[in-house]
């Protein structure tokens, strides 16, 4: 630990290079858990003595620029930020964050015309990277987004789940939405993310009410909907989906699914 503080305890005038210092030697030779013990010194506030560098922004930096899937998800479990999702753990699966190397998964998703047949059109190359800096932008706007989906016991990128803000008819609301690869359909994947994404939202936000809404023609959205404890609460005229159901759960109906023990929580 003495000699990694010993290597970055300099003066650093901006991020990009404390982050080339802190990642691309201080990884390939240092011990993880002294890497993790220096980052538990950071906090949210700025790092004494380094302006500008703070406990999240070099957990950002090493999502993106390091390639060990065990590590990060190491990291990840470690060292959750308040107010901001890392991970979620079902059984079956891990929610995380996106990254820019999810890319050529996330658009064999986006580009399939058949799993993309209730949108206007299939993604292109530029649609799907615009998807993951939107969701990376959600992030630090709201502390919430798409989050990629992984199968736990292969580590297989399957699809995304997540909380956004969209336009229901005409209102800005929350809505978990969630996509994931054709091969993967009808295995109850969508069913398990979302739940576990509502939960996360009841417990880590203050909105009393969650939605989820998709065009009327796509039956498995709104019977994933259905079976995340949601109920039909609109059906509205859409431009770009023609008609648009809007299906909500709230606050208070959680609770009572969480008092019944319900398997649906």
């Amino acid at each position: 630990m003495e000699a990694l503080i010993a290597f970055i305890s300099f003066e650093v005038p901006d991020m990009k290079l404390f982050t080339e210092r802190l990642i691309l030697r201080p990884f390939q030779e240092t011990d993880p858990d002294d890497l993790y013990e220096f980052l538990s010194q950071l906090e949210n506030d700025e790092f004494e003595g380094y302006p500008g560098i703070t406990r999240e922004s070099c957990l950002e930096h090493l999502k993106q620029r390091v390639g060990s899937e065990e590590f990060y998800a190491i990291l990840e479990k470690e060292y959750n930020t308040e107010g901001r999702l890392h991970m979620i753990e079902t059984e079956r699966l891990l929610l995380r964050e996106y990254t820019p190397d999810d890319f050529d998964a996330l658009y064999e998703i986006l580009s399939d015309p058949e799993t993309m047949r209730h949108y206007p059109a299939p993604y292109d190359e530029a649609g799907t990277r615009h998807w993951i800096e939107w969701n990376l932008e959600n992030y630090t706007q709201y502390g919430f987004g798409l989050w990629a989906v992984v199968l736990k016991e292969t580590g297989e990128f399957i699809g995304d789940c997540g909380i956004t803000i969209q336009n229901i008819d005409g209102k800005m609301l929350p809505e978990i939405g969630y996509h994931i690869h054709k091969k993967y359909w009808r295995r109850g994947f969508a069913k398990e993310a979302a739940r576990a994404v509502r939960n996360w939202a009841f417990q880590n936000t203050e909105y009393n009410v969650l939605y989820s809404y998709m065009k009327h023609t796509n039956e498995g959205s709104w019977r994933t909907a259905m079976a995340n404890g949601m109920k039909k609460v609109k059906e509205y005229p859409d431009p770009k989906n023609t008609i648009s159901y809007a299906f909500a759960i709230t606050r208070e109906e959680w609770e009572n699914l969480k008092r019944k023990n319900a398997d649906i929580v």
